[in-house]
């Protein structure tokens, strides 16, 4: 069984794989094929290619998307975007 411990989490985000993000949360990245935003998380270290979630059409969209799949997935040990209210 894999280990969720919060050090084996990884969301996706302005790192040497995402550098290009145009985006001001982790996990999510604009797809210029689909033209929609992308949300997505690494399950661990040492897995290399993520796991998509979706396809949104706002960056915000894509962002809650992905908060509330790593929330389910790894529960408090979830590493969460901070998105504040009227954004």
């Amino acid at each position: 069984m894999e280990n969720k411990n919060r050090k084996n989490i990884r969301i996706g985000g302005r790192n040497k794989k995402n550098k290009n993000s145009l985006s001001k949360y982790f996990g999510v990245t604009m797809n210029n094929k689909k033209t929609k935003w992308r949300a997505y998380f690494y399950e661990s270290d040492e897995k290399i290619k993520p796991t998509i979630i979706g396809y949104f059409e706002t960056e915000l969209d894509a962002a809650i998307a992905c908060n509330n799949t790593v929330l389910k997935i790894f529960g408090k040990n979830a590493l969460l975007n901070i998105i504040e209210k009227g954004e």
